[in-house]
């Protein structure tokens, strides 16, 4: 394979990679805040003085912060999109720090994956992908279908997208063209 294909190749990865984080940005989190309004008032009519004990917080802070959370992680994800897409193109048509940018965004997504795994909330890595797994089926039981669509791509098939972006780049930068020492 060329070096020119090659980078074709990690162009149209890169799309793959970014691109799903569009079903993210869907629902705005101000169209969810309702229904995490309904889920917190039910937990406390549930729990009674327990939930007190958990959050003493009234409902208005806790929505408020999960509003913010929201807003947060719906912003962080725009600009992967942007990132991840002007990097592709920027691949795409040769153009100076393609590599480095692909590289950087790579290895980031694949350092919070990681760090994802050894935060999870289970212990052995079978027990993550148990959790995962459970994770899609109960987006699957709610009728969710880009929540697990993004879930299953982001859990299961991005890593290995971004493993294959790492090693094109790699070979690419070990292939490109030095310039000439006077």
């Amino acid at each position: 394979m060329t070096p020119e294909m090659m980078r074709k190749v990690v162009a149209i990865l890169g799309l793959v990679a970014w691109l799903p984080f569009v079903l993210s940005l869907y629902p705005l989190p101000h169209q969810t805040a309702s229904s995490v309004e309904n889920q917190v008032r039910q937990t406390q009519k549930d729990l009674g003085t327990l939930a007190q004990k958990i959050n003493p917080k009234p409902i208005e802070d806790q929505v408020k912060e999960v509003k913010v959370a929201g807003w947060s992680m719906w912003a962080v994800n725009l600009v992967l999109v942007i990132v991840g897409v002007v990097a592709s193109v920027l691949a795409f048509r040769n153009m100076g720090g393609w590599r480095g940018l692909m590289l950087t965004l790579s290895l980031l997504f694949l350092a919070v994956f990681v760090f994802d795994l050894f935060i999870a909330p289970y212990g052995t890595f079978g027990e993550v992908l148990s959790w995962k797994w459970t994770m899609i089926q109960r987006f699957v039981e709610r009728g969710l279908v880009s929540s697990y669509v993004f879930f299953g791509l982001k859990e299961f098939v991005l890593p290995l997208v971004h493993v294959a972006i790492l090693s094109l780049v790699i070979y690419c930068w070990s292939k490109a063209e030095k310039p000439p020492v006077a």
